[in-house]
């Protein structure tokens, strides 16, 4: 697997995997509302749709993507932002982790 640090905007960047985190109850955040400019508003009503919530360790794959740049996108929950810390960021790395090894990507962007 590639990982690829990068200045280019997650817009722009060619990716297997997009990687998006976000806190609990984010499903409104900055990043959304501009991918769903990108994507006619797809990525906020695929979260409305399901039961992620952005809690420590939930992972959402969608195996696909509206956007041009990621084959598909991965939110991860970062938790209650007030309660991040060192153990809970390794919790949250493990997390992505276990969904990334079931899969083949060759590429991750994260952001």
């Amino acid at each position: 697997m590639n990982l690829q640090f990068t200045h280019l905007s997650f817009l722009e960047a060619a990716t297997d995997c997009l990687i998006i985190g976000l806190e609990e109850e984010q499903k409104n955040h900055p990043l959304i509302k501009k991918l769903d400019k990108t994507t006619q508003n797809q990525i906020h009503d695929t979260l409305q749709k399901s039961s992620f919530g952005g809690k420590m360790e939930e992972c959402l794959l969608l195996p696909f993507s509206p956007l041009k740049t990621a084959k598909s996108i991965l939110f991860a929950g970062l938790g209650k932002k007030a309660s991040l810390d060192t153990l809970k960021e390794i919790k949250i790395i493990r997390a992505i982790f276990r969904v990334l090894n079931t899969q083949k990507f060759t590429s991750l962007s994260w952001t």
